[in-house]
């Protein structure tokens, strides 16, 4: 299984592409409550990619509830990736996805 390249944020990291991308609308559940936020990472370099998906200890930044300000940027990505790897993601072995949790900070909105 890969990811559709349509929407996919392109990054490059020790010289590998890789593309990752958030879902564009929040699920029912991410919206109106405080569901946490997912992303998934792929390498682009690659025949067979592992699916990375991210679940992030926040709640989408779009939330009807309890809207904040973090954005996941391409620092947050590589820093997602290098964790990733290190805990055994293998980005080119192909199969079912990885998954792996995150932690980052919240930005609240004043």
């Amino acid at each position: 299984m890969t990811l559709s390249q349509k929407s996919l944020r392109k990054l490059k990291y020790n010289g590998i592409v890789f593309g990752w991308t958030i879902r564009p609308k929040p699920t029912y559940s991410q919206g109106a409550f405080t569901s946490k936020m997912t992303l998934a990472v792929q390498s682009l370099n690659t025949e067979s990619p592992k699916i990375l998906h991210v679940t992030l200890n926040i709640d989408r930044p779009d939330n009807w509830i309890a809207p904040h300000q973090t954005k996941i940027t391409s620092k947050t990505i590589r820093g997602i990736i290098d964790v990733a790897l290190k805990s055994g993601w293998q980005y080119d072995a192909g199969g079912k996805a990885y998954e792996l949790e995150y932690t980052i900070e919240k930005y609240l909105q004043a």
